[in-house]
């Protein structure tokens, strides 16, 4: 089974869900799910720096960046 979590931001001054998408992708891969996350480079005063389109491993998870758009 492969998962795909879709949050708009995975900086931890955000709280809540950005810091619990992490347990959540742990612990399915402990049971043996492939689960990756899909977020916005946003890090609130600055961004995550990140290659385009490509899996990158923040804190040991694989997340797939996009820019962030706006403010």
């Amino acid at each position: 089974m492969k998962i795909l979590h879709v949050v708009p931001s995975i900086s931890p001054v955000r709280g809540g869900p950005t810091i619990a998408i992490f347990e959540m992708v742990h612990a399915l891969k402990y049971v043996g799910v492939e689960a990756d996350i899909a977020a916005t480079n946003d890090n609130m005063e600055s961004l995550i720096q990140f290659e385009k389109l490509t899996k990158t491993y923040w804190k040991g998870i694989p997340v797939f960046f996009s820019k962030r758009v706006g403010v």
